[in-house]
């Protein structure tokens, strides 16, 4: 009994991917955009509690530094909520993306299957 084998080139499997990937090519991009907002927003938080933890200790006296701290505390919960939306968006907008896909690949796999059967 020969042993049945097929080289399929990884080019020829990028390329049917991209063929279902391509309608949704702004999707993805939108989901890099909201990755990296939120990956950049977990980078430049604890800058922010530097300052403020800077300000307290350099403060003469409380009512001189409350401005300025509570201006940095506002500062710190607008960047938690970009990070929330980022993170947020990548998962709502990645599990749509990945159901869309995965389903039309099975269905491009599942009508190749059927067209090649008797």
């Amino acid at each position: 009994m020969a042993k049945y084998q097929s080289h399929i080139p990884a080019k020829a499997v990028f390329q049917e991917y991209w063929k279902v990937v391509r309608p949704y090519q702004w999707l993805a991009l939108l989901i890099g955009l909201l990755s990296v907002l939120a990956t950049t927003g977990e980078i430049i938080t604890p800058l922010y509690y530097k300052k403020f933890f800077d300000t307290v200790f350099a403060a003469q006296s409380p009512d001189a530094a409350a401005p300025v701290l509570l201006k940095i505390l506002m500062s710190i919960l607008a960047i938690h909520g970009l990070i929330w939306v980022g993170y947020r968006g990548v998962t709502f907008l990645t599990n749509y993306f990945q159901s869309r896909v995965i389903a039309e690949l099975k269905q491009a796999a599942f009508d190749y299957l059927i067209e090649h059967s008797y």
